[in-house]
């Protein structure tokens, strides 16, 4: 797929959306990430998008009106837990049958 930051942005008005698939999707940048981090997203997959731990990092830590996001799909990503800048506080990491996916453990 083509999909670039800009699309991000473009999505960040759709206040319904609750699943964001994006596998493939090899326009995106860790950049990006700042556009989904607001939005009312549970499920995001980024599986084989060329996403660093930057850009996970970004979609789980830090202030956010919208803290919403139970997974993250990081399949075939960069994204690597002994490179963290710091420790993932409040998400496991579970590698599965090739996946790779970080959930949420505190659901509030």
């Amino acid at each position: 797929f083509h999909l670039t930051d800009g699309d991000l942005r473009s999505l960040m008005h759709l206040s319904q959306l609750n699943t964001l698939t994006l596998d493939g999707c090899v326009g995106l940048t860790d950049q990006g990430m700042v556009h989904l981090k607001n939005m009312p997203l549970k499920y995001v997959s980024l599986d084989s998008c060329p996403i660093s731990n930057a850009g996970v990092e970004t979609l789980v830590t830090g202030p956010v009106t919208h803290r919403t996001i139970m997974t993250i799909d990081v399949t075939g990503t960069m994204f690597n837990t002994s490179e963290l800048s710091h420790p993932l506080m409040g998400w496991d990491v579970s590698l599965t049958d090739g996946s790779k996916t970080l959930s949420r453990t505190n659901k509030k």
